[in-house]
Order: structure tokens, then C-alpha cells, then sequence
């Protein structure tokens, strides 16, 4: 290993360090410290609630951290109301994104397939899931949202009220495999509803 010398006391040190550890604290308190003036140790203080901080920090830990939550949060509002960012450019929302594809979003199904229509549904099977028998008050409790509108023919963009049916996720998820089966029993049941 190369060794070098303490430029202060001369003696043998690693190569890469130019005072000994002695030297070195020593060159770093008094005179030689940059907070040092005057025969006083100046430390900055925070802006917003004086505490004593670091000469290079602009505010203490405490004041940056609640700084950094406000800003996100304006942020954050400024992003709802589709106000301009200023650390981002203007905000790209429908046709200015450069993903915009025509508004296809909720493809497959088709743009007929709104919430309105699928309450209407729900309504119509008076919020029972027409396999199971599970109430909507208990899927909101168990799944934590309202029962799934089924397509019964198993094409998404049929929207009419005979191909749709009220289910829960685990009957829905169900119906998926066996498809014949599924698709003859829930004509039947629509025809009952029917009458």
C-alpha cells in the first residue's frame, strides 16, 4: 500500500488522504472552519420556525418535509382541475394526449353500456343476483361494489335488455367457463322475468 505525508505534521498517512485524522479535526475547528467568524460558530437558521441548521440547507428537515406535502398536494389539485403544471407542461388530457385513440377506451364493450343501463338491469332483477341469490347489500359488503351486468349471448357489444343479466363476481366469473350450459339457463330466467 502507498503511503503519503500529513502536510501538517509529516507524518505517514494513505495515499489518498492529505492530513492525518489528528490534522485534520484540528484544521477543521477554529479559524480554519468556513463557520467560523468573528470568534463565533455561525449557523444558519430556518426560515419558517428558526431553528439552527446546517450553513448549506435552506430549512430544517421538518419544514422541507411539510413544504414538499404542500406542494404535492397542490399539485395534486392542480392536476383534477386540469390546470397547466409548471414543473410538466400542459396537461394532456383527451384529444392533446399523444395516446389518444379515438376515445376506444372502453372497448370491448360498447359505448351503450353505461352505468345508467347497467342500474336499469340491476333494477329490473331487483337487485338479486339471478344465479346465487346474493342481495346487492351484502355484494357491497362482501365484495365492495354493486352486482356485474352480464352478456348472456357473450357478445360485448349486444346491449340489449335480454341479454343482460344481474350476477355477483363469483357467478359472473363462474359463467365464463361451460358457456352453453350458462347461456341456455340465463335465457330461461330472463323469459320468467319477462312474464
Amino acid at each position: 500500500m502507498r503511503h503519503n505525508n500529513c502536510i501538517d505534521c509529516n507524518t505517514k498517512i494513505d495515499f489518498r488522504a492529505t492530513r492525518c485524522p489528528e490534522c485534520h479535526y484540528l484544521f477543521k475547528v477554529g479559524k480554519n472552519n468556513s463557520n467560523y467568524k468573528h470568534g463565533k460558530y455561525i449557523l444558519n437558521q430556518c426560515p419558517h420556525c428558526a431553528k439552527k441548521i446546517h450553513p448549506r440547507a435552506k430549512r430544517c428537515r421538518s419544514c422541507a418535509s411539510k413544504l414538499q406535502w404542500k406542494n404535492s398536494i397542490k399539485l395534486q389539485n392542480r392536476n383534477q382541475y386540469g390546470i397547466k403544471n409548471p414543473m410538466f407542461g400542459v396537461h394532456r388530457f383527451g384529444n392533446n394526449n399523444p395516446n389518444w385513440q379515438g376515445g376506444i377506451a372502453k372497448l370491448p364493450y360498447a359505448f351503450e353500456f353505461t352505468s345508467e343501463l347497467k342500474e336499469s338491469i340491476r333494477k329490473r332483477d331487483d337487485y338479486i343476483c339471478q344465479n346465487c341469490g346474493m342481495v346487492e347489500e351484502e355484494h357491497l359488503i362482501v365484495y365492495g361494489e354493486v352486482l356485474n351486468c352480464h352478456h348472456i349471448n357473450y357478445n360485448k357489444q349486444n346491449c340489449k335488455e335480454n341479454n343482460l343479466i344481474s350476477l355477483c363476481i363469483s357467478c359472473n366469473s363462474r359463467a365464463n367457463a361451460n358457456r352453453s350450459y350458462w347461456k341456455n339457463l340465463y335465457r330461461e330466467k330472463i323469459k320468467c322475468l319477462q312474464k
